[in-house]
């Protein structure tokens, strides 16, 4: 069905609910059929807006592949792409600009030294000045819809930041918390999920930022991530300034992400990895 059809046949839907409210007041099964059709047509309404997708490498070869076949297989026409690279001393950069070539919303960003993720997350997000943020680890594989069942949870102007549910990650964003049993294949487990759970969040005072999609205007006015800090304490301080300034942050269950879990710390080796943390963790608190 065309826009214009379907803006027109939407319009005669709420004209005859209207009509007929009074006569189905006192018929739970038909007011509960209306207001489903409602919210589905509001959601109509609302104008795709594009997302500025940010992905840090770091000696990430066996990994950003699968991530970015996924995210090319997924994004619009009007999304953009940031692999943002901190001089990994592997193949990276060449599996990335092979990946990505004569695409002309990816882009590829070296930088010559390691700056940290924070930081190279700030890069890739003065890179763009599109209203989304999403902030993306590269050793994750996204699945259909995944972007636009994150963007309508951004249903009033006090949510900042939205994640999804994921087999790696804690708290209310595990899939175990919605979903029994083993997940099976990615996609299939993802299309199910979107399913059952269509339309539903959970608000939580913490998101992961693995896959982390934020609001630019609410980034605007909190600033940029701290480049001082790593491996979990970067989630926790956007999370707490966003919540400062009266956000609001949710958790889509209705989608889900794989995450494979740490890469790129597991190649920096876990005595640098414990050195970030403990530097980070005294930092912030």
């Amino acid at each position: 069905m065309s826009t214009t059809r379907q803006a027109e046949y939407d319009r005669t839907r709420i004209d005859i609910f209207k009509r007929y409210e009074h006569e189905v007041k006192h018929k739970p099964e038909c007011i509960a059929f209306m207001q489903q059709e409602l919210q589905k047509i509001e959601q109509r309404k609302i104008v795709p807006q594009g997302v500025a997708i940010i992905i840090v490498t770091y000696c990430s070869q066996d990994t950003i592949i699968d991530c970015l076949t996924s995210v090319i297989a997924t994004a619009r026409h009007f999304d953009e792409v940031y692999v943002v690279d901190n001089a990994s001393t592997d193949d990276t950069e060449f599996v990335v600009r092979q990946a990505i070539k004569g695409k002309p919303n990816f882009f590829c960003i070296q930088n010559g030294e390691n700056l940290g993720f924070s930081e190279a997350c700030n890069v890739g997000i003065l890179s763009s000045k599109l209203p989304f943020i999403l902030l993306l680890n590269p050793d994750t594989i996204v699945t259909k819809n995944w972007l636009e069942q994150l963007s309508l949870h951004f249903n009033n102007e006090h949510v900042a930041a939205v994640g999804p549910i994921s087999n790696y990650a804690w708290g209310a964003q595990n899939v175990s918390g919605y979903v029994n049993g083993k997940l099976g294949d990615i996609h299939s487990a993802a299309a199910e999920i979107q399913r059952v759970l269509k339309g539903k969040s959970v608000e939580v005072k913490l998101l992961i930022g693995f896959c982390l999609m934020i609001k630019r205007s609410a980034l605007d006015k909190i600033g940029l991530l701290d480049h001082q800090l790593f491996l979990g304490n970067d989630d926790l301080d956007i999370s707490w300034r966003l919540r400062l300034e009266g956000y609001s942050l949710k958790v889509a269950i209705d989608t889900f992400v794989y995450h494979k879990g740490q890469h790129s710390f597991k190649q920096a080796g876990k005595s640098k990895t414990d050195l970030l943390v403990e530097q980070s963790t005294n930092i912030l608190y």
